[in-house]
């Protein structure tokens, strides 16, 4: 199990630290239990010294979380980078 991942890492080039964090989530009970998925965000620090955050960076975030992590590794620092990258 995944549990909660947390990085603190400048993402984004411009020598702030921003944070990314995974964590494992639950479905709530259906037909079929509750399923376990990953969930992910990143918050880019700002000048005024606040956070801000892209709804769109965060899709990609959790669907590489989903792709990339298993139960004995996740590296959130290396996944949030790739989520970053330019042309995504």
């Amino acid at each position: 199990m995944l549990a909660a991942r947390l990085a603190i890492v400048d993402f984004n080039g411009d020598e702030r630290d921003d944070i990314a964090l995974a964590a494992e989530c639950m479905t709530g009970i259906g037909p079929t239990g509750a399923m376990p998925f990953l969930a992910g965000a990143i918050w880019f620090a700002d000048a005024a010294g606040g956070y801000t955050t892209n709804a769109t960076v965060n899709a990609r975030f959790t669907e590489l979380l989903a792709q990339r992590c298993t139960d004995a590794e996740c590296d959130v620092a290396v996944i949030a980078s790739a989520a970053r990258a330019p042309g995504r």
